[in-house]
């Protein structure tokens, strides 16, 4: 049997900042720019040598918005949704085992089951759970830190191979 996880997780603006945009480059919309992004650069190289400076600063824009513009406006979502929170400055105590997931704040309690899993994925920062019932559970891999490879053990041997993008190594 494999050993209980136990977090205290402080979920924090950059920690939420990097799951929303995990979820807006990994969709349709992340997509979409990089098409945007690519066509407005060839288009910007290509009519380099050409007269038409209206054109190639509307194209630069266009680059900065996707590029970076994006992002801050994304940042600063996290900042403000994490401000309106109920669990803003306050942590959440995660149990992970074999029979589940269990959230707790206080006197609340939240239990997921393994086939509740909607997927289990990994950034640069978190590994994010995704739920049916409660969205998705931000796990920063800073505050993991010794228990990172016990529960990355766990996640993967409870949840679908399909289910479950982990990586390899750290």
């Amino acid at each position: 049997m494999e050993k209980e996880v136990r977090l205290k997780i402080l979920l924090k603006a950059e920690h939420l900042f990097d799951f929303l945009l995990y979820n807006v480059y990994h969709g349709f919309f992340g997509i979409v720019s990089m098409v945007i992004i690519l066509f407005s650069v060839i288009l910007l190289i290509t009519g380099i040598r050409e007269e038409g400076t209206i054109q190639k600063i509307l194209l630069v824009a266009i680059i900065l918005v996707f590029v970076a513009g994006v992002p801050w406006m994304l940042r600063l979502q996290a900042a403000k949704q994490l401000k309106l929170s109920p669990i803003n400055g306050k942590s959440l105590i995660y149990e992970i085992s074999s029979d589940g997931i269990q959230i707790k704040q206080g006197r609340n309690t939240l239990t997921n089951e393994w086939n509740e899993v909607r997927k289990v994925v990994e950034t640069r920062k978190s590994i994010i759970v995704y739920s049916q019932r409660a969205g998705a559970f931000i796990l920063p891999k800073h505050e993991i830190a010794e228990d990172y490879e016990a529960l990355k053990s766990l996640l993967r041997s409870n949840t679908e191979l399909k289910k479950c993008r982990l990586k390899n190594s750290r």
